[in-house]
């Protein structure tokens, strides 16, 4: 029965989860909690005199069990595994050696203090946090278990070092099974690992065929609670546990509940870890990061429950209470240091910073024609560098006249505006640039205005800015009663300028949306991280969004872009992507899409076809089907 609840909410939650889009924000390892944790591990190796991994190399019994200062040791774990986790989500997502360091610490501490189980608690939750969202290939299947293999075999070498005897010998778990063969193979320490999990399900059964059950309330409601609660509030509770051998002493999570109050206390047990996995499932009260680890944390407790009640250990599962906490501080921080959008803005020339910024263009190529090349050219001395991302796939090969003047990254193919942005930003990064504008090839700078648009922006604080965005001429008339720099919620990608250290705080572009709402999507991950998107008002581009059509439509005259049918997919699939996902943030420009479709519908041109492509949009993105189109599936 449990197998089979297990498996439909693993499917529910597929369903609900599958394809999400994570929006995470960087942040620096936090240099004071790595100080207080490594003085804390100097503190409890002093009190126990002792660091139980020497003591096994030395053929001493290590004194593991009772190591740590009493209360403190618990905290000191268990905030040890929040500390490690979060910092290794950053390094795997941002790839900054701060959050590798500040990873590997605890996990050496959990080695130094022999404590298997803690070493192996970490160790998955980091491996889950690095596969969370990679779509997983058979390369990745052969590395994870060869990682389980390699895994398993340390933790029986553990097991014979902290037992006092030499790691290649394997004679006690041999002998407290009654194991005949070579305690001395290479491969006997794989025994660890399968005496515990037969034990643990042998002592269940022996309890449940030999033992009867106390219909007793107290135990019950002790089995349910976490350790350190349950054992101040009903001091005098005991379970009298049969074991089939003596020194294999797991039985499973739901012995507990069996001796408690018979096959009804197992359910309530089982019931009891499905809601806390709901609970932290379905919380608003977790940022994404925070949710992701998590649910790493639960996925570990509830694997080892084959072992024993992990999910009510404190040792173990107390690190979910300052995943919470973290949680709730961090948003209210980010509440407090978000500003109103609607602030206004002026434009005040500094005295204290007499430096310009270092500012690199991007022009995204795609097959670009003659006049779309002379466009690039006029780019070239009005910034620090000008990169051409081409993504084009008819064979263009960049003019000889421009190889010395623009820096070119070939993408190979046309892999979508969202993979070229974020190549972009990387190289600009490397290459010591402040900013980068993104512009679109068609598009046309004002380069007249160059020098006056370069000054706006280094009179500006942009401490608190993700994207400085020129107005267009698409969009000019409807701002004009705006001053001269306001702030919005979103901003299309052409013509704005990154502030590259803010944007690198952010997961950046996503290369899966390939085309359409790539700009806003960046916009909602400033947002997120509490950075503001400003328009620089008297500052205009030359753009188009799409073809202008008016047509009659009985008395109404009708105005609306018209796009191809290929755009109307990757439109339509990214909105109900991303609309999913973030109602709240994505709501005007959901509505807007469905008043743009009612609009094609009735005057627009090659209206099946478009129909056609709106539909299969939507279903590939119910499917999470991201990337780019592709015809046929």
């Amino acid at each position: 029965m449990t197998i089979i609840v297990s498996g439909a909410g693993a499917v529910w939650f597929n369903k609900k989860f599958k394809g999400r889009t994570f929006f995470l924000n960087y942040r620096r390892a936090s240099l004071i909690l790595f100080a207080l944790l490594c003085l804390s591990y100097i503190a409890e190796f002093i009190y126990c005199r002792d660091i139980p991994l020497l003591s096994g190399f030395t053929g001493t019994e290590a004194a593991y069990l009772d190591f740590g200062i009493p209360t403190f040791h618990v905290i000191i774990v268990t905030l040890s595994v929040f500390y490690s986790a979060y910092n290794a989500l950053m390094f795997f997502q941002f790839k900054k050696a701060n959050n590798l360091a500040a990873a590997a610490v605890p996990a050496a501490y959990f080695l130094l203090i022999f404590s298997r189980g803690l070493l192996m608690f970490l160790l998955i939750v980091i491996v889950l946090l690095f596969v969370f969202d990679k779509r997983l290939k058979i390369l990745h299947y052969v590395c994870l278990a060869l990682l389980a293999v390699i895994a398993m075999w340390l933790f029986g070498v553990l097991g014979n070092l902290r037992s006092g005897y030499p790691w290649n010998d394997s004679g006690l778990i041999m002998g407290s099974a009654s194991i005949d063969g070579n305690a001395y193979s290479l491969l006997s320490p794989f025994y660890w690992v399968e005496e515990y999990l037969v034990s643990s399900l042998r002592n269940l059964n022996y309890n449940v065929t030999g033992a009867a059950a106390n219909y007793d309330i107290k135990q019950l409601i002790y089995c349910i609670l976490p350790d350190f609660i349950a054992k101040r509030v009903f001091p005098s509770v005991e379970y009298s546990i049969i074991l089939a051998v003596e020194n294999l002493t797991t039985s499973t999570a739901y012995i507990y509940g069996y001796l408690a109050f018979g096959y009804a206390g197992m359910a309530v047990s089982f019931i009891m870890f499905m809601l806390i996995a709901l609970f932290f499932c379905l919380t608003r009260q977790l940022g994404t990061e925070y949710k992701v680890i998590s649910l790493s944390i639960l996925f570990f407790l509830y694997a080892m429950t084959i072992f024993d009640n992990m999910p009510f250990y404190s040792g173990y599962s107390f690190s979910l209470a300052f995943v919470f906490c973290a949680s709730l501080a961090d948003k209210k921080l980010r509440k407090n240091k978000s500003p109103d959008c609607e602030e206004n803005y002026k434009l005040e020339v500094s005295t204290e910073n007499s430096l310009r910024l270092k500012t690199a263009a991007v022009v995204v190529l795609y097959n670009p024609s003659e006049k779309q090349i002379e466009n690039l050219k006029s780019y070239i001395g009005l910034f620090g560098k000008v990169y051409a991302a081409d993504n084009s796939d008819n064979g263009f090969t960049l003019p000889q006249e421009l190889r010395g003047e623009v820096s070119y990254i070939r993408m190979g193919r046309n892999r979508g505006i969202a993979c070229a942005l974020k190549t972009a930003c990387g190289r600009a990064r490397d290459d010591g640039f402040d900013l980068l504008i993104t512009m679109d090839q068609d598009s046309v700078f004002p380069a007249e205005e160059c020098e006056n648009i370069l000054s706006d922006l280094e009179s500006l604080d942009l401490s608190g800015v993700g994207l400085v965005c020129l107005n267009t001429t698409e969009f000019e008339s409807q701002f004009k009663d705006k001053p001269d720099v306001f702030a919005v919620e979103t901003w299309i990608t052409s013509g704005s300028f990154i502030v590259l250290e803010n944007y690198f705080k952010t997961a950046g572009f996503d290369g899966e949306l390939f085309i359409d709402l790539v700009d806003f999507d960046l916009c909602r991950k400033f947002k997120q991280a509490g950075y503001k998107v400003l328009v620089l008002k008297n500052r205009v581009i030359i753009h188009a969004i799409g073809e202008r059509q008016k047509k009659r439509l009985l008395f109404l005259k009708v105005t609306f872009s018209d796009h191809s049918p290929i755009r109307y997919y990757y439109r339509y699939r990214n909105d109900y992507y991303l609309y999913k996902r973030d109602r709240e943030f994505f709501r005007v420009i959901h509505r807007d899409a469905i008043k743009h479709f009612v609009k094609m519908l009735l005057v627009g041109s090659d209206r099946r076809k478009k129909a056609k492509m709106v539909r299969r949009g939507i279903k590939d993105a119910k499917k999470g089907v991201l990337g780019k189109y592709r015809d046929g599936e």
